[in-house]
């Protein structure tokens, strides 16, 4: 009886000293979190990204809490953030809501965590302004603050002051280091600037019966053939939707009649195409019955143009599914200091230009992207006036030879060797005329033959003083007149 009580009192025992995943889970602090606030960056609102990290020694796996805006009903993604840079989406997470402040409680199988959601922006035509606030609840022992000024905005200013730098890939940001916070502390980050007005939407567009299209790619080439912006729409129907097919395409009112509406034929060439255009508030639908998957529209938008700046911002409204949304910024000739947002690759096309692209990956009908570009520019060539020359960026130049440099030490080599081989030739050709150059050839003797039969000498002739042969009943060679010995 004795030995049965003291089975139970060490059970008890083990729980207690074991380490607890429930406990662990929730005394889970910060060792660090950094806030990032990118505006327009490619949709129009501003992207909140956490990039939270556990301290080494932290139980796992463990819980990391961070704080909701009260209008963020869920985040666009979350994802377990390993010390090596990896991310992996698979983990678990849920909404807690206590009193007024929502959190976000993700289950992290290692020291860090990724979260990104979209916060509304409060725009007044060309002021915008945004407030992000920090609430307790959580205890940090080192927060950092990073904003990002959008492309072709003006006046940003960010409370609480920070050090202004410039990235790698030409952004501004503003980084704000704030130090250890307490759960009793809160922080708030306010955010104005003025960036030319564009259309703007609350709510994504809705269209009415639009076809899905398997791929859509946004065209930007600014000052290429006008002075502002050739935008061309490249779509690609999905392949499930039948032939002729209903399409519904969005284009901001204000640009008035598309300079092209058209199809793609089987070998890429393109057939104007019958279109109708609707207009809805700001923005048109251009309205066509394709009979082909491919679908091309052009029309041409405004650039804002500050002295030697340039900007443009594109905004697809939405109302379309789309399986692969791209864009493609043509950069101008001669502009210089670029930003693009979305950043993407850059590289340089046959055309000689440099172009800049990115994929957002599928896009619903229910969703908006935007595309920002910002450069400087000295003039006002066109593009198409210009005269292009390649030059590829240092990173894939590598040993290449630049031609254009080592051009005149080409031509000079191949037309030594044609003056060389011309020399040849007239010596050549020379030496075929003298006389004295052709060898005598010794007659060849005839070979016997029957008696009876009359003997012909069928033996080639040649002239004893040219040397050139003659014909078997010529009787004076037909170069030099001589007479033939016969």
């Amino acid at each position: 009886m004795k030995r049965t009580l003291n089975v139970p009192i060490i059970l008890l025992l083990l729980l207690m000293l074991s380490p607890s995943r429930g406990i662990a889970q929730s005394e889970a602090r910060l060792e660090s979190l950094k806030v990032s606030l990118w505006p327009e960056y490619d949709r129009p609102g501003v992207l909140v990204l956490y990039e939270a990290r556990l301290s080494p020694e932290t139980a796992l796996p463990a819980v990391i809490r961070l704080p909701l805006p009260d209008m963020v009903k869920a985040p666009h993604a979350v994802a377990a953030w390993y010390p090596d840079g990896q991310l992996d989406d698979n983990v678990e997470w849920h909404v807690v809501q206590e009193g007024a402040q929502a959190f976000l409680d993700i289950e992290t199988p290692t020291t860090g965590v990724w979260v990104e959601f979209y916060s509304a922006l409060d725009v007044q035509e060309e002021n915008r302004s945004f407030d992000f606030l920090i609430p307790g609840g959580i205890e940090i022992a080192d927060l950092t603050v990073e904003v990002m000024h959008p492309v072709g905005a003006s006046e940003v200013k960010v409370m609480p002051e920070g050090k202004v730098e410039e990235a790698d890939n030409g952004l501004m940001f503003t980084d704000i280091g704030l130090g250890a916070r307490s759960a009793s502390d809160e922080q708030e980050i306010t955010l104005s600037y003025i960036k030319p007005s564009s259309t703007m939407l609350s709510e994504p567009l809705q269209l009415g019966s639009a076809s899905p299209l398997e791929r859509l790619e946004i065209a930007l080439w600014p000052e290429f053939d006008q002075p502002g912006v050739l935008v061309i729409l490249r779509g690609v129907l999905s392949s499930s939707v039948e032939l002729p097919a209903h399409v519904e395409i969005p284009v901001p009112t204000m640009y008035g009649e598309p300079s092209a509406v058209a199809i793609k034929g089987p070998q890429d060439q393109l057939f104007a195409a019958d279109y109708q255009r609707r207009v809805q508030g700001q923005w048109a639908t251009i309205v066509m019955e394709a009979e082909s998957a491919g679908i091309w529209i052009e029309f041409y938008a405004d650039l804002t143009f500050e002295g030697d700046k340039r900007s443009f911002t594109f905004l697809w409204p939405g109302g379309v599914d789309i399986g692969e949304f791209q864009y493609e910024i043509q950069q101008p000739w001669g502009a210089a200091n670029i930003q693009v947002t979305p950043t993407g690759v850059a590289g340089v096309h046959n055309d000689g230009l440099v172009y800049h692209s990115a994929a957002y990956g599928p896009l619903s009908a229910e969703s908006q992207a935007l595309i920002s570009f910002a450069y400087e520019k000295q003039g006002s060539e066109l593009t198409i006036n210009a005269q292009p020359k390649i030059d590829r960026p240092d990173e894939v130049r590598g040993e290449t030879p630049d031609l254009s440099e080592m051009l005149p030490y080409i031509l000079g080599g191949v037309g030594f060797v044609l003056i060389v081989a011309g020399v040849i030739m007239y010596v050549r050709f020379k030496q075929l005329d003298s006389p004295a150059a052709q060898p005598r050839k010794r007659k060849r003797r005839r070979k016997p033959t029957v008696k009876s039969r009359e003997e012909v000498d069928a033996s080639p002739v040649y002239c004893h003083l040219c040397g050139v042969e003659a014909g078997a009943s010529d009787h004076y060679c037909r170069r030099c007149g001589t007479q033939l010995r016969q």
